[in-house]
């Protein structure tokens, strides 16, 4: 019950910053076509956590479905990013970029956790 409480907050959080990324790139007025899309994308994965997490509220199989699918985006785009900047820390020999991989960290291991645990409480659902 605790792990389940606390993974709504973290998802709770991750919608929290998803709106504010949201607000802050969407409130220009010109805006490149590649930040646009990522804008769509991220208020697309913020509505789809945000069904996730109010439907785990309700006891729903789809809802754990989506938030594992949710948790696996974040988990691969993130892992993504860590290596990307990990190879340009190591090119250019700055730390700016081993600060991003840090704090890219917790989110990758949270999320690592949170579909598994998703996982197994959707399995516990079903039967």
């Amino acid at each position: 019950m605790v792990g389940f409480i606390l993974m709504l907050i973290y998802q709770g959080i991750l919608v929290l910053l998803t709106c504010y990324f949201v607000v802050i790139f969407g409130s220009h007025d010109y805006l490149p076509v590649d930040v646009l899309i990522s804008v769509y994308v991220l208020i697309c994965w913020g509505a789809a956590m945000t069904f996730a997490s109010i439907g785990m509220i309700m006891r729903s199989p789809p809802a754990f479905l989506v938030g594992m699918i949710c948790h696996a985006l974040l988990e691969m785009i993130g892992m993504v990013l860590a290596c990307l900047y990990s190879m340009a820390a190591v090119a250019t020999h700055e730390t700016e970029y081993l600060v991003i991989v840090l704090m890219w960290l917790p989110f990758l291991l949270i999320s690592g956790w949170g579909f598994f645990f998703l996982g197994s409480l959707r399995k516990r659902l079903l039967t």
